[in-house]
């Protein structure tokens, strides 16, 4: 099979040699995007992250593409129904980041509880001392996880190991922890009112795009702080800022941000002269957000440990190794040809 691989950068190109022996593999940094779709129209199999967008405009000139392989758990970036429209199986990665995610999470947290970037600041410009960096415990604090998955259910198991109490809205009513604890399943709007931190850890969908709204914001408890290391969607960016603003929110922890594609594309220089204003307005309302004083932020790198790429890694391999020999495995979308 031919297989392009997109968005690997050098050092976590060598688990995919594996492919090389039995297959013709060419693997890039770039994203796939409709720029560079062409230089691989004889793509069979594709592999790509969450920065690649996959649509019909793409799809168009892919006409030997059999099958998509995306390197994450979300799958938003790829247009399902243009796949099936085309016969493309499309297999994800279900699992590889729990404790990265969960553990970064609380690196998050601990950073804004501890006061750790102006503290760091402060010590390394040799002013040795603690003057108006006073924070607050974890310990006895409640702590409200949206969405009891993998990672959010990890989540919680930390917390319990801060002393923390834990309440838990999810579609799915979610058993308590391994761990025995108690864990309060509640209403959506009653943990808004109960929860000091909300982390948030649910896909992004139709309905749950945007859900974080200046609505949602003001049924907070007022001074709490919000952690995503979910999806970006989830929270509308205006809001957010008026809410950091305002002291409705202590303060927020961020690995993802709405629209971050364009942050991207900004970095990247191929937006130019074709970027929408209202793109540029987008953007620009995320630096706003990233450069606020209340917010620390990551570049979506919670998941970005040795030990979740290997998973990663090992996961996309065994799907295409499937894919190939008829039994295709991690499936979102199964077309009716399944086989090479």
């Amino acid at each position: 099979m031919k297989i392009a691989i997109f968005e690997i950068d050098e050092p976590h190109k060598r688990p995919f040699e594996r492919l090389a022996s039995r297959h013709w593999v060419r693997s890039t940094e770039a994203r796939l995007s409709e720029q560079n779709v062409e230089d691989f129209h004889w793509a069979e199999i594709i592999s790509v992250f969450i920065n690649s967008r996959i649509d019909d405009s793409v799809l168009e000139k892919l006409p030997s593409l059999k099958m998509i392989t995306t390197r994450s758990t979300g799958f938003e970036h790829i247009d399902l129904v243009a796949c099936e429209k085309r016969n493309i199986s499309v297999c994800h990665v279900p699992g590889y980041g729990e404790n990265s995610v969960a553990e970064h999470v609380f690196a998050l947290l601990l950073t804004i509880s501890h006061r750790m970037l102006a503290a760091t600041k402060r010590t390394k410009s040799g002013h040795f001392s603690p003057e108006d960096l006073i924070g607050f415990d974890l310990a006895g604090k409640t702590l409200g996880v949206i969405g009891a998955g993998a990672i959010g259910r990890r989540v919680i198991e930390i917390a319990y190991g801060f002393s923390m109490r834990v309440i838990v809205h999810d579609i799915a009513e979610t058993p308590d922890s391994e761990r025995g604890k108690p864990t309060s399943i509640m209403g959506f709007d009653e943990l808004l009112a109960e929860a000091d931190i909300i982390s948030l850890h649910l896909p992004l969908t139709a309905q749950s795009k945007g859900l974080f709204s200046s609505d949602v914001f003001a049924r907070m408890k007022h001074g709490a702080i919000l952690i995503n290391t979910a999806r970006g969607g989830l929270v509308d960016n205006e809001a957010l800022i008026h809410a950091l603003n305002t002291g409705q929110l202590f303060a927020a922890g961020l690995d993802v941000v709405e629209d971050e594609a364009l942050l991207i594309e900004e970095a990247e220089l191929v937006c130019g002269v074709d970027c929408a204003r209202r793109d540029l307005e987008i953007s620009s309302r995320a630096r706003t957000l990233l450069n606020m004083p209340n917010v620390v932020a990551t570049p979506h790198s919670a998941f970005y440990t040795h030990e979740a790429m290997q998973r990663i890694a090992d996961t996309t391999i065994e799907s295409i190794e499937s894919f190939v020999h008829g039994t295709p495995i991690n499936l979102v979308f199964n077309s009716k040809q399944n086989t090479a």
